[in-house]
């Protein structure tokens, strides 16, 4: 396990909960807006977020434990977009989910290319 990447995974997942909570509840509007507009809107927002998440863990975890990984956060993705069909301010978006999945998914391969190519490169 790699304590750097998984304290930055960690506190991405804190930052990415954080902004869908305060979001979620109508709170500090300047502040995701921003992001939103930095990120170029809320589905590369999407993208970006779960590509930076997935890709932190996959770099913390043993390999033995990646394809599961995968799964976990795509279910966690799915809770939070289903959560947000409870909150006046926000919608559910199906788009928006299968944007979120993809950028998990390119985040996890990046990961194991990334992971590969350096173990492939120590060994030799």
């Amino acid at each position: 396990m790699n304590r750097f990447f998984l304290t930055l995974a960690l506190l991405w997942s804190f930052f990415i909960v954080s902004l869908s909570l305060l979001k979620s509840l109508g709170l500090a509007h300047s502040y995701w807006s921003t992001v939103e507009r930095i990120a170029g809107g809320g589905s590369l927002e999407h993208f970006y977020m779960a590509l930076v998440l997935a890709t932190l863990y996959t770099l913390a975890l043993p390999q033995r434990f990646h394809s599961k990984l995968f799964m976990v956060l795509v279910l966690a993705c799915a809770m939070d977009e289903s959560a947000q069909y409870f909150f006046p301010s926000r919608d559910f978006n199906l788009y928006d989910f299968g944007v979120t999945v993809t950028g998990l998914f390119v985040g996890w391969c990046i990961a194991k290319i990334s992971l590969s190519v350096f173990m492939k490169g120590v060994s030799e």
